[in-house]
C-alpha cells in the first residue's frame, strides 16, 4: 500500500473502520484541477490533494461507505488511468468511481464529480456543487453539498450532514501537510496542520491528520 492510501485511508477510515461490503460503495479517485487560473500553477495540485482527502473524509463523517486510491497519473492535476483504478476498486469491493474536477476561473469555480461504474467503465452520473457555491471562499461548502449528494447514490448510502466551513488558506495547508506526511516528513507535516488548525478549527479531517504526526 502506497504511503498516500494510507494516509488518506486513514482520513476516512477514522470515522468507517468497518470497509465495504461487497460491490457498494465509492472509491475516491482524486481530483482534476487542469485548467485553474487565479492561484499559483504549483497550487492546485495540492488543492486537489486537500480535496481529495476532505471529500473521503467528509463521506465517511456520512455514513457513507468510501475507500481512497492512489493517484494514478504522472501529477494530481489530472490523467488517471482509469483502468488501473477500476481494478484496484474492483479489487476493494466499490461499486463507483469518483472521480472529481475543479476548474477555478479567478475565484469563480465550478466543483462536480463524475461517478463511474467500476465494473463496465461507463459514466454513471455527475454530482454539482449546488447554484450557492460557486465561488472560491466557499468551496469546502460546495464539496460538502457535493458529498450530501453521493448518499443518495445507490449503494453508497449515508445520511447528509453540515459541512464545516474552512477557508482555502487553510485547505491549501492541509494539502501541504499531506503533502509532506506522505513524502515522510512529519516533523514538517504537523507544522502544515498545525497553521491550518489555527484557519479552520474544527476541520474533522485536519484533528485526524494531527493526530496521526503527533501534531
Amino acid at each position: 500500500m502506497s504511503k498516500w492510501r494510507q494516509v488518506v485511508l486513514a482520513t476516512a477510515l477514522a470515522v468507517f473502520p468497518q470497509g465495504l461490503s461487497a460491490q457498494s460503495g465509492v472509491a475516491v479517485v482524486g481530483f482534476v484541477t487542469e485548467g485553474s487560473v487565479g492561484l499559483g500553477r504549483g497550487e492546485y495540485p495540492t488543492l486537489g490533494l486537500a480535496l481529495t482527502a476532505t471529500l473521503a473524509a467528509e463521506l465517511a463523517a456520512r455514513a457513507a461507505q468510501v475507500v481512497t486510491l492512489d493517484p494514478a497519473g504522472p501529477d494530481r492535476q489530472g490523467h488517471f488511468d482509469l483502468g488501473a483504478a477500476r481494478a484496484q476498486a474492483g479489487r476493494l469491493g466499490a461499486r463507483w468511481l469518483a472521480v472529481g474536477q475543479l476548474l477555478d476561473q479567478y475565484g469563480d469555480i465550478h466543483l462536480e464529480v463524475r461517478l463511474i461504474d467500476v465494473a463496465s467503465g461507463e459514466p454513471v452520473s455527475v454530482i454539482r456543487a449546488d447554484e450557492a457555491h460557486h465561488s472560491r471562499d466557499v468551496l469546502a461548502m460546495a464539496l460538502g453539498s457535493i458529498a450530501d449528494q453521493l448518499t443518495r447514490q445507490p449503494a453508497i448510502g449515508g445520511r447528509p450532514a453540515a459541512a464545516t466551513a474552512v477557508s482555502v488558506e487553510a485547505l491549501m495547508q492541509f494539502g501541504r501537510g499531506l503533502e509532506l506526511e506522505i513524502a515522510g516528513d512529519a516533523p514538517g507535516a504537523a507544522a502544515a496542520y498545525r497553521k491550518a488548525a489555527a484557519l479552520a478549527p474544527g476541520f474533522s479531517a485536519l484533528e485526524r491528520a494531527r493526530r496521526r504526526v503527533g501534531g
